[in-house]
């Protein structure tokens, strides 16, 4: 995480919280002379953030000129124009600046525009993905799935180099059978896996070679399958996030709800291939075609958020040409042959990251470009 500094107000509120149930002490972990250098308050949130949802729902409300709309707190009109730029990209606005049919679509979902698009898209009969789709934009609206196992080996070089030393007695091999008919990892009596190794091999198993957004899909579909009963146990085994799964399958009943009120093609969930209250869940693998679909349908609509591989091996931005790298969590992490790559975001620490990466040929980049 980037470093940056507190207001004054924060400051003062923090120290109340050294005495809220008695007199206490407050350690300030920084000079005197930097707290007067401290804004007196906290700048408000649109200050920052990208307004692209806010300017499409005035938009939406029949609001013209939004540079002269009285908000209370008035960004800065590059932060105007670049949410302008972004809603005419995604064909939300028309040369004109003014609201397409797509664009009032787009505002009646409870998402960003860009995640809207995506879904508006999606339910094209060409494309033909919105189930996939919506299992994939639950997950990223969700928490963090991802946790970092405990038992991550952090330095191994001040290890004992004594092994422990293998048990004579074998092990009985203990399989878990899944609802959906795959057979789980095969726990087999072998002192030299750590349990590390074993939670990422299990990780492997459920992982796409496209990268993140249709491992998610994968996980979301895995966990959904099984019984309430099996669920927890499943995310332990993998360091997933129990609760972050749980409010994904939560969100996706919403979107879908929400998908059915706008009129996008989507059957009852009693209708829908693979579910039903009287059958076991058995979702399919995804098909190479169905796969190029949905990052198809990702793709046209992040455009802005792609990157290609250069001649020297590093991936830089297609807007901006800035240096990123994938993410060490991310399953594309490591991976070479990869000529393209959208993001869902880009995070900075020892330098900039790519979260949610998908692997995407580079041509199609290139034509959502030209579009």
């Amino acid at each position: 995480m980037l470093k940056t500094e507190i207001s004054k107000s924060s400051a003062q509120q923090r120290k109340g919280r050294a005495g809220r149930e008695g007199p206490g002490t407050c350690y300030r972990l920084y000079p005197e002379a930097s707290y007067g250098s401290f804004l007196q308050a906290t700048e408000p949130e649109i200050l920052h953030c990208d307004i692209a949802s806010a300017i499409l729902i005035l938009k939406a409300r029949d609001v013209d000129n939004i540079f002269q709309f009285p908000l209370l707190d008035r960004p800065q009109r590059v932060s105007f124009e670049r949410g302008l730029v972004t809603l005419h990209s995604l064909g939300a606005l028309n040369d004109m600046g003014k609201i397409t049919p797509l664009g009032r679509r787009m505002a009646e979902f409870p998402l960003s525009p860009v995640q809207s698009k995506i879904l508006i898209e999606a339910a094209e009969p060409a494309n033909d993905v919105l189930l996939e789709v919506i299992d994939i934009l639950a997950c990223i609206s969700s928490e963090q799935i991802f946790l970092t196992p405990r038992d991550k080996p952090a330095d191994t070089s001040n290890t004992s180099s004594d092994k422990p030393k293998k048990s004579k007695k074998k092990k009985q091999s203990s399989k878990t059978q899944e609802p959906n008919g795959s057979q789980d990892y095969e726990d087999n009596d072998d002192s030299d896996t750590t349990p590390y190794s074993k939670t990422m091999q299990l990780r492997k198993q459920i992982s796409h070679p496209s990268g993140d957004h249709l491992t998610l899909l994968t996980i979301l579909r895995r966990f959904s399958s099984l019984p309430p009963s099996s669920r927890k146990p499943f995310c332990i085994a993998r360091a997933l996030s129990h609760t972050s799964l749980t409010r994904a399958l939560d969100i996706r009943k919403q979107l879908r709800a929400y998908s059915r009120s706008n009129h996008l093609s989507l059957p009852p969930d009693s209708l829908l291939p693979y579910e039903s209250d009287t059958t076991q869940i058995n979702y399919p693998a995804i098909t190479p075609e169905q796969a190029e679909r949905v990052l198809g349908v990702f793709c046209r609509a992040m455009w802005m958020n792609t990157a290609l591989k250069s001649q020297d091996g590093k991936y830089r931005t297609t807007i901006g040409g800035v240096e990123v790298a994938v993410h060490p969590g991310s399953v594309l992490h490591g991976v070479g042959g990869v000529e393209a790559v959208m993001y869902e975001e880009v995070v900075w620490t020892t330098r900039a990251y790519m979260r949610g990466c998908s692997g995407v040929r580079a041509e199609v980049v290139g034509e959502c470009v030209r579009q």
